[in-house]
């Protein structure tokens, strides 16, 4: 049922930019689809029953479980709710588990929908009431302790990890467009992600009712105070910070993210992979955030899901299906249609190819190449944007997992005053990009604050680039008037730049995916040394 929006709460945020309005649309009707599509009728050794369960501090929380006829004891999954979406998000999904022989139960997250409390993301208590659903299972079904599996997409894909970290009982884990790491995903190098935020937090008003320190992070979050106290809240809410408690536990680890996820990047993935001990396997192909598994929540055929329930079969039951013989890392480039597997993420690349930024020539295009570029600068206006972008939250991702269809920027077009732009010769064969390439940059600003956008494109004959990755960087403390360098790497990426096309970079100063810290009026210049790495397969 929906609840009141808090007008507090909405005069207290910027308004929503229309990207982020048009991608609620998208999620809409996405849940639409999954309100009013077909799903799987459940057989007659399927029962459905709709349940209402208490937590630890008296909240109770609404859920629907689904059981086979058959006399137990039963494997066991819980499936927590996406952020925003109801209860019967994961219904399909249960009927064909349970008919596998599964018990089932998934549930909406206090605060959302039926369910009591309010929404604090994540917190400790949300965790703790993930325990207490198993509680609950274990008492009140033929559930088998020693098997164990929590799943779910989005906001159920963190709180997923997280229980595993806590509980010792959960078994396998299934993770799907999920965040490891909170703060950079919300900051990623210092730079407030202002599309998905607003998202989140509008999806979260329509569908729910925020806790009043949930709010309190917002308008520091949104006016750009109290940092520390907004990571300090982001780090509790992390799985990165418990991997060790997971590792501990030896919990099963499935996760599956898209490439182009908007919400939860897939660079955020890599140090919590990294980290993990036990066993492991890690998806990424193209798409946004939860648009990758979405079919499966539909009843159609999906690999995600296939892999999911592959996953819970052999960790939960012990069937083998020789999911765990396969590589762990598996990964399908944009545009390939087919997964690549490797052993390890740093298994990705074999080889990296450094392109050095040059001087402009007389079109106002600086060179790209592996030559010593000599003493160059270049500089532009602050606070213009251009057609270099990120592209547009859910709808990109979507674009380019359906339709091979990255952002797409026409360089010729970009104002040389408004953003700096660099291209390579022609590559003479094709690049394999697997991982994240590495900017090296020089800047030189004029005001003591400010953000920079870098964008990686494959541009074709024509000048037309298409998105390979990008990376934003907030600078806070500059020395107007003194050169400074940073290091940061762009978002991973896997695509085959074709032979017979250009790298393109473009750095500007604009970017509707975020909240940046410029300074009106103010400039910034670029010099050497500065260059991109690209790690290559």
């Amino acid at each position: 049922m929906p609840f009141a929006r808090s007008s507090t709460a909405i005069a207290r945020r910027p308004r929503a930019t229309a990207a982020a309005l048009a991608a609620m649309t998208l999620l809409a009707s996405t849940a639409a689809g999954v309100l009013a599509a077909p799903a799987q009728a459940a057989s007659s050794s399927v029962t459905n029953t709709d349940v209402t369960l208490t937590m630890s501090d008296g909240v109770d929380l609404a859920g629907i479980l689904t059981q086979p006829t058959s006399p137990g004891p039963h494997p066991a999954i819980v499936f927590v709710s996406s952020w925003g979406l109801p209860d019967f998000e994961y219904y399909d999904q249960a009927q064909q588990f349970a008919a596998d022989g599964y018990d089932v139960l998934e549930y909406d997250p206090r605060g959302f929908y039926n369910s009591g409390g309010t929404i604090d993301v994540a917190s400790p208590q949300d965790v703790d009431d993930v325990s207490t659903v198993i509680d609950w299972l274990l008492a009140d079904t033929n559930a088998d302790p020693a098997e164990i599996g929590v799943g779910g997409i989005s906001y159920g894909a963190g709180l997923s990890l997280l229980a595993a970290a806590h509980d010792p009982r959960i078994k396998a884990v299934a993770s799907m467009s999920a965040w490891t790491d909170l703060d950079y995903s919300l900051y990623p190098n210092n730079t407030r992600h202002q599309e998905s935020t607003d998202l989140l937090v509008a999806a979260a008003e329509l569908t729910g009712k925020l806790s009043s320190d949930f709010q309190s992070i917002l308008d520091d979050y949104y006016a750009d105070t109290n940092i520390n106290t907004v990571l300090q809240w982001g780090a509790v809410r992390s799985p990165q910070t418990y991997v060790n408690e997971i590792n501990a536990n030896r919990t099963a680890v499935f996760i599956s993210n898209g490439l182009q996820d908007s919400i939860f990047a897939p660079s955020q993935l890599t140090p919590f992979y990294n980290d993990l001990t036990t066993a492991k396997r890690l998806m990424l192909q193209p798409g946004d955030h939860a648009t990758a598994e979405a079919g499966g929540l539909l009843g159609a055929a999906n690999t995600v899901w296939t892999n999911v329930h592959e996953w819970f079969d052999h960790y939960l039951t012990g069937a083998a299906n020789g999911i765990d013989a396969q590589q762990p890392v598996q990964v399908e480039p944009v545009g390939t249609g087919t997964y690549e597997g490797y052993s390890s993420l740093s298994a990705l690349s074999t080889s990296s190819a450094t392109f050095n930024l040059g001087g402009t020539n007389i079109f106002g295009t600086g060179s790209l190449s592996s030559a010593a570029p000599g003493t160059w600068s270049t500089g532009i206006d602050v606070g213009t944007a251009t057609c270099a972008s990120g592209g547009t939250l859910e709808v990109s991702g979507l674009l380019e997992q359906l339709l091979d269809l990255p952002p797409q920027c026409w360089l010729p077009s970009i104002a040389r005053s408004a953003a700096a732009v660099w291209e390579s010769a022609m590559m003479t064969s094709e690049q394999k990009i697997r991982g994240a390439a590495t900017l090296n940059l020089t800047f030189n600003p004029s005001a003591s604050t400010g953000t920079v956008y870098a964008y990686l494109y494959d541009v074709n004959l024509l000048g037309e680039g298409s998105l390979i990755s990008y990376v934003p960087y907030t600078y806070t403390d500059a020395t107007p008037g003194k050169p400074t360098t940073v290091s940061t790497r762009f978002i991973s990426a896997a695509y085959n730049v074709p032979a017979g096309d250009y790298l393109g970079v473009v750095i500007g100063t604009k970017d509707p995916l975020f909240l940046d810290s410029d300074q009106s009026g103010s400039t910034v210049s670029f010099s050497g040394p500065s260059s991109v790495t690209l790690p290559l397969n």
